[in-house]
């Protein structure tokens, strides 16, 4: 909300450098939608169009975003889901009883299917990414055995891919994670290391 005293045929209000579009005025008020993730703190210039004159504010404005709910993954909800991030883009999928996965892409917010997961659908597996390619290892199946299977997901192929089985024993609930081209997962008191290079090469 922007304060005047002097508040007549307001044409556009430009939040730093953002043009917005006034939707209730009064003798005093501006009231104005600001396009959500486009502003960030800045001068207010606000435009009167009769007049020919501009006004800016002395003062910067501080904008704040609330967390929102982006959209459903898609698919039936589910429990011990895994996901991976890779550049601009969410995968997730996998449950007890499915093996779909899905691709969200945060700057067009929209969302598709993509090539199902060809193992054993399982739950709690753990995942990391190295460069373009996400990884996802170990889980709990449907008859609550515990797998030690790699799998390697390629995004412009759109294809899974079996790699080196884990050689620790088989559990879930791991945690993963990479560092400078290396994937590491661990539980309890062990720590593996997997070298894409060294281990498939």
């Amino acid at each position: 909300m922007i304060t005047t005293n002097r508040v007549e045929n307001v044409s556009k209000i430009i939040f730093n450098g953002i043009e917005t579009i006034p939707h209730a005025i009064t003798n005093s008020e501006i009231n104005v939608n600001i396009p959500e993730y486009t502003a960030k703190t800045g001068k207010v210039i606000i435009e009167i169009e009769d007049k020919n004159l501009k006004a800016k504010s002395k003062e910067g404005f501080a904008v704040e975003y609330l967390a929102n709910q982006l959209a459903f993954v898609g698919g039936d909800t589910r429990v011990g889901a895994i996901g991976f991030t890779i550049g601009t883009k969410i995968f997730l999928g996998l449950e007890s009883a499915n093996n779909d996965f899905w691709e969200y892409d945060i700057q067009t917010y929209t969302r598709k299917q993509i090539a199902d997961f060809p193992g054993r659908a399982r739950t709690f597996t753990a995942s990391f990414v190295i460069g373009n390619k996400g990884y996802i290892e170990t889980g709990q199946l449907l008859d609550s055995k515990h797998t030690k299977d790699l799998w390697e997901y390629d995004p412009v192929a759109d294809q899974w891919t079996q790699k080196a089985e884990f050689p620790g024993y088989a559990r879930d609930k791991a945690v993963g994670f990479s560092i400078e081209g290396k994937g590491y997962i661990g539980a309890y008191k062990d720590m593996w290391q997997y070298d894409p290079v060294d281990t498939d090469g």
